[in-house]
Parts: structure tokens; sequence; C-alpha cells
């Protein structure tokens, strides 16, 4: 993945409608499947792109992933049925990409996608080692949409959180 994406004016315009950012690093994706997500998600496991490129020049841009067939060219299916049929035929170049990189966890990658790039190898590890710390959180965030501090400072007790060991 390159350390810093840079879009002319024209990708940033295809962009814009899927992440909410095109020069940070951090970003959200939005107005997607989840078929293009989870196969995106695949493909950027074993991408040197970053995920902004791949979705970029993997789908949107590619005739074969059926993209603007299934948003439609405001970001919306342009009809029912014709989504319908884009979304079947994207299901089945999510199959091949599923089949070509033999990923039977992309089935999991379904939900809200916030997208953290450039992060150090010791942060990633932080995130990793607590996993379960941040899934409890987002239930907790979709059960009741908050958290206060004092919950959350439990929740890091009770689940013996993790922390980065500095050298």
């Amino acid at each position: 993945m390159s350390l810093s994406e840079s879009f002319t004016p024209e990708q940033k315009s295809l962009l814009e409608s899927y992440v909410t950012n095109t020069d940070r690093s951090v970003f959200v994706l939005t107005n997607l499947p989840e078929v293009i997500k989870g196969a995106l998600f695949s493909r950027y496991s074993r991408s040197t792109l970053g995920l902004r490129s791949l979705l970029l020049k993997e789908f949107i841009l590619s005739e074969d992933a059926e993209f603007s067939s299934i948003q439609g060219n405001s970001g919306q299916a342009s009809n029912r049925k014709g989504s319908e049929l884009a979304i079947e035929r994207a299901r089945k170049f999510y199959d091949r990409i599923l089949d070509g990189y033999g990923d039977d966890s992309i089935g999991e990658l379904g939900g809200a996608h916030l997208a953290l790039e450039n992060v150090s190898m010791l942060a990633t590890k932080v995130l990793e080692d607590n996993r379960a710390i941040l899934d409890e959180l987002t239930d907790m965030l979709v059960e009741r949409e908050t958290v206060d501090a004092e919950e959350f400072q439990e929740l890091l007790i009770k689940r013996d959180a993790r922390v980065a060991e500095y050298v």
C-alpha cells in the first residue's frame, strides 16, 4: 500500500460517494453493498494499493465488477430489476475473488467499515490484541449508540485491555 494516495479531480469525484475523504488515513466507506465491501476487503488484504485506489481501479472502473450497474449514475441503484441483476453479477464476481484468493472469512466482513491506513505496526498490534474489546464496544454502541467514559473504563478493566510494550 502506498503511504500517501493522491487522486485527480475526476477520481475524487468518482470516489466521493463511497468514502468520507480522499486525503486522510482514517475514512469510512459509504453507500456500498455488502457484496462489494466483502470483495473489496478480500482484495485489499492482498494488495499493495490503498483501499481507495483499489476501490477505484478494481471496482468502480472495472467493467467486470458491474459496479456502475449496481450503483447507478448517482450512487443509487438505477432501477430495482436492473439493480438485482447487477448485484447477482457482482456476487459472481465476488465468488471469483473468493475462489481466487481462498479467503473464507469474507462473509464476516459485512457491517460498518472504518479504514485506518498508514498505522504503525505497534498500533496495529494493540488493535489486534484488543479485538474482543473492540467487538464488545461495537455491540454496546449498536445497542445504545453511546458509551460514557465510566462504562468504557469498566470495559477495559473487565476485559484486561492490553497496551503496547515500549522497547
